[in-house]
C-alpha cells in the first residue's frame, strides 16, 4: 500500500482533499495553494487522488471518443469523463461524485493536469457561491481597490510591472483577483504569472 500524503483546501469556502502519493508533487501543490492550506475540512466539495504511478488503462472503458483536443482525447460515459493525455497522463473524473484519479509516470505533468483540474473545479463551485474570478491585474492604494481587464496583448502584465514600482501600492492579484457578491476584491494568491 502507497503511501497517501494528504492536502486539504478551502478556497473562499470551497473545500478540497488531495491525496498524493508522491511528497514531491505534494510539497509543489502545497506551494502553488500555500495560501489555501486548513488542518480541517467541515465536508468534501472534491476528492482527488494523484498518483505518480504507471498508467492504469485498464480502467479506461472501450468508448468511442467525445472530442479531442491539442492536450487530450476524451471520452465520457454517463457522469465520468476519462482524458488520455495522448499516454503521457489519464484522469478519470466521476462529475456526480466530484472526484478525481489521476495518474502519470511525468512528474510535472502530472503537476500540471492536477493544479488545472483544481482550478477549474473550485473555480465552477465559487462562481456558483458568489466568488468570481476575474482574468484582470488588482490593485489597492489608499484603501481604494482597481482592477484593470485588457484584452489579450494589451498591456496587462507591462501596467503591473510598473504598479509594483509604487511603494504606496498594495498587490491583490497580477492574474486573477476574485471579486465578491459584495464587490470586495480578494486576493487569490496562486502562482504568478510574469
Amino acid at each position: 500500500m502507497q503511501t497517501l500524503y494528504q492536502l486539504k483546501l478551502n478556497i473562499f469556502g470551497t473545500q478540497t482533499l488531495i491525496e498524493i502519493n508522491s511528497l514531491e508533487v505534494e510539497q509543489r501543490l502545497q506551494k502553488d495553494f500555500a495560501s489555501f492550506l486548513v488542518e480541517k475540512l467541515s465536508r468534501e466539495d472534491f476528492k482527488f487522488k494523484v498518483f505518480l504511478d504507471e498508467i492504469p488503462y485498464n480502467l479506461l472503458p472501450n468508448l468511442n471518443s467525445s472530442k479531442q483536443s491539442i492536450n487530450s482525447i476524451t471520452y465520457d460515459d454517463g457522469d465520468i469523463r476519462y482524458n488520455d493525455y495522448y499516454k503521457e497522463a489519464l484522469s478519470i473524473y466521476d462529475y456526480k461524485q466530484e472526484t478525481c484519479e489521476l495518474y502519470s509516470l511525468d512528474i510535472d505533468r502530472l503537476h500540471e493536469i492536477i493544479y488545472l483540474i483544481i482550478l477549474s473545479r473550485t473555480g465552477k463551485l465559487m462562481d456558483k457561491n458568489g466568488h468570481h474570478k476575474v482574468h484582470a491585474c488588482g490593485v489597492s492604494k489608499n484603501s481604494t481597490s482597481v482592477i484593470t481587464m485588457l484584452p489579450m496583448k494589451g498591456g496587462k502584465t507591462t501596467l503591473f510591472s510598473n504598479l509594483i514600482e509604487d511603494k504606496e501600492v498594495e498587490i491583490i492579484s497580477d492574474d486573477s483577483p476574485v471579486v465578491g457578491r459584495d464587490g470586495v476584491i480578494h486576493a487569490y494568491p496562486l502562482r504568478i504569472g510574469l
